[in-house]
């Protein structure tokens, strides 16, 4: 490991994206699985609901040594 995580005690295990696996979820799963924008403007939009998001830490950390060699 290059440095320690506040979410991992080991390097993240980093898989390429499997079709099969896109194909076993219902489409409604998938679209919010697959979501590239904004989840919490997404639930606004969807569920018509104004909620909030806290932040409770925001910070640059190094990347574990697997990532930054990508």
């Amino acid at each position: 490991m290059h440095h320690k995580s506040f979410f991992f005690t080991n390097s993240p295990l980093w898989r390429k994206k499997q079709h099969v696996f896109n194909q076993s979820l219902a489409p409604e799963l998938a679209s919010w699985i697959h979501e590239t924008g904004s989840l919490t403007q997404r639930l606004r939009r969807d569920y018509n609901n104004p909620i909030m998001v806290k932040l409770l830490f925001h910070y640059w950390r190094k990347p574990f040594l697997n990532e930054s060699l990508l």
